[in-house]
Formats: C-alpha cells, sequence, structure tokens
C-alpha cells in the first residue's frame, strides 16, 4: 500500500471517529461507549490476522506489556476523552487528544529506548502545523 493510501484511510477513520464520539455520548454511558468501540475493533483485527494468516501467540510477559498498553494508551485516556467531551466542544477535545503524538514519542523513547531522531521530530511538529 502507498503512503497517500494510508494517510487517506487515516484521516477517514480518524475524522469519523469524532463524529461517532458525538453521537453516542448522552445515549450511552462512556464505558460502555468504549467496550463496544475496541470489541468492534478486536473483531476486526481478529478477522484480518485469521485471513492473512499472521501468528497471535505471545509469551506471558508480551501479554502482560499488552495489557499495561492497553489500559494507559486506550482504556485510561479514552475514559478522560469522552467524559471531556460530554463537557465541552468536541473540536477542542480531538485537538487536546491529538497531544498523544508527543506522548507516544516520549514514551516509546522512555520505555523501549527508541532513538527520538530527526524525522520524527519533523513528523510530530509538522503535524501540529497542520492543527
Amino acid at each position: 500500500m502507498n503512503n497517500t493510501f494510508l494517510y487517506i484511510i487515516t484521516v477517514l477513520i480518524w475524522g469519523s471517529t469524532w463524529i461517532a464520539i458525538n453521537y453516542q455520548l448522552g445515549n450511552v454511558a462512556p464505558e460502555a461507549s468504549i467496550v463496544y468501540r475496541f470489541a468492534l475493533a478486536a473483531v476486526i483485527l481478529f478477522t484480518y490476522c485469521k485471513v492473512a494468516g499472521l501468528r497471535l501467540q505471545f509469551s506471558l510477559r508480551h501479554h502482560l506489556q499488552f495489557f499495561i498498553f492497553g489500559l494507559t494508551l486506550f482504556s485510561f485516556n479514552y475514559y478522560f476523552l469522552y467524559s471531556a467531551q460530554q463537557h465541552i466542544n468536541s473540536a477542542l477535545t480531538c485537538i487536546a487528544f491529538s497531544m498523544i503524538m508527543f506522548f507516544n514519542v516520549f514514551n516509546a523513547r522512555i520505555w523501549y529506548g527508541t532513538k527520538i531522531t530527526q524525522q520524527v521530530y519533523v513528523g510530530v511538529f509538522s503535524a501540529y502545523s497542520v492543527l
């Protein structure tokens, strides 16, 4: 797949996320919305892995890392996002949530020792110039 196609898919999915969250809020509890969202994502990803023949066998240590990763990157921050969006404009929460790029880069450095290259700095900061 070329980068343009991947970029367009990302923009469409990311953009539709905020619309879906907006319609869910008030009708469904934030916790239930998050469960629905990630259950659907899990079904899609497991189906893709099955069709593509990808191996999904990991050690107990890796499962523990996945669990902590899921709690911190998806569970907690999405709960706070959904809760915030009940009180402020979705565009404002979208901009605040986009700070995740910075946290991902710095957490990769802290937890995995990943070097922050000049390309990463340019990518992260150029994304913010668009906002």
